[in-house]
């Protein structure tokens, strides 16, 4: 599966313009779409590089990245702003803005990059997308 996702952040970032419909397009989900090409990363790198994106977040930094995100769109950190609202957990009750809700929510907090299982990987990372999150992370590094 997650060879078959490779470059699908830079394929989204490439090649939106030409929808899901077709098996050739830049879809992720795709049974047949090419690969990206060097050109391509190079695009999509530049573009977050740039100034193609206001704003560069990084999930693994996410109280960073929304204080960052705030800095440079404006607007105040808000207690909602930290809380994971997207629980694995079936009975955890989804933050809701009133205090009741805030009352049964469960905080978590994501874990480190290195938290993650990538065992299954078997040591195989994406050389696509791995450069554009390298270009992310040297962006959100400068803006922070």
């Amino acid at each position: 599966y997650a060879q078959r996702q490779a470059g699908c952040v830079v394929r989204m970032l490439n090649r939106a313009e030409e929808g899901c419909q077709n098996t050739e397009c830049g879809c992720c989900y795709n049974r047949g779409g090419k690969l990206p090409t060097k050109g391509e990363v190079d695009l999509a790198t530049s573009r977050i590089l740039s100034d193609g994106f206001v704003f560069v977040g990084i999930t693994e930094q996410w109280a960073l990245s929304i204080c960052l995100g705030h800095r440079i769109l404006g607007g105040r950190c808000l207690r909602s702003d930290f809380v994971d609202t997207r629980l694995s957990d079936p009975e955890a009750v989804p933050f809701q803005g009133t205090k009741e809700a805030r009352s049964h929510q469960k905080e978590e907090v994501l874990p480190a990059v290195d938290a993650w299982n990538t065992t299954e990987l078997h040591g195989w990372e994406d050389p696509y997308d791995g450069a554009l999150y390298a270009a992310a992370l040297e962006r959100f590094r400068r803006d922070l």
